[in-house]
This record gives structure tokens, C-alpha cells and sequence, in this order.
């Protein structure tokens, strides 16, 4: 019953080792006026799941793996009128790896954190 006991403990701490690994939560706001670099790729026009998808695959092409990417439309209440303010519009990334940078890519109001 010992060994069985000490089996079983040793089988339970190797497993809790054994984590999934790490994603990385990313957000950030459309600029208004099409002052994003992936503007022309990512029209406001084209319907939300397109957008996604255009999206993901912008962030793949500059070499970054992508779990997925949701557009929250009417993120924002209000916004400003000038060029480069953020439209109500907010994208929410999962990256598959917890050490891509995303702050090369001169994203508005960039936030990213560990996933939960």
C-alpha cells in the first residue's frame, strides 16, 4: 500500500509539471482615417469574420503564430474626430507563444498579458 501510495504521488507532481503552455493575450484599437499599416488589407467595410481572418493573417505574415482573433465592434462609446484617434473598434488577440512582441508592429493602445 506504501509503494502505491508513493506511485501514485509521484504520477500526481509529474503531471502538474507538465503544463500547457503559455499563451499571450493581446489587444488593441483601429486608428481612424486608415492610418493602421494593415488598413488597406483590413477594410472597416468587410464584415467582422472577415476581418478576423485578414487579421490573422497579417500577424502570421510578420512571423507570428496565432491561436485566434476576435474584432469587438463598439468597443468604445466615443471617439474623436482626427486622424489617428482610435474608432470603436478592438481587436483581441491569442498568441501561441507567451514571448512574441507585439510592440514592433506600432499597435494603438497595445495591452497584452498572460492569458487567464
Amino acid at each position: 500500500m506504501r509503494y502505491f501510495i508513493a506511485f501514485f504521488i509521484l504520477v500526481f507532481m509529474g503531471s502538474c509539471s507538465l503544463s500547457e503552455k503559455e499563451h499571450l493575450c493581446a489587444s488593441f484599437d483601429r486608428r481612424s482615417c486608415g492610418l493602421d499599416e494593415w488598413s488597406n488589407h483590413i477594410p472597416e467595410s468587410d464584415l467582422p469574420i472577415d476581418q478576423e481572418m485578414k487579421m490573422k493573417a497579417f500577424l502570421e505574415s510578420k512571423g507570428m503564430g496565432i491561436q485566434s482573433v476576435t474584432l469587438i465592434q463598439g468597443f468604445r462609446s466615443s471617439t474623436c474626430y482626427a486622424c489617428g484617434c482610435p474608432t470603436t473598434d478592438r481587436f483581441e488577440v491569442v498568441l501561441e507563444n507567451e514571448f512574441i512582441d507585439l510592440n514592433s508592429l506600432n499597435l494603438l493602445n497595445l495591452s497584452q498579458q498572460p492569458c487567464p
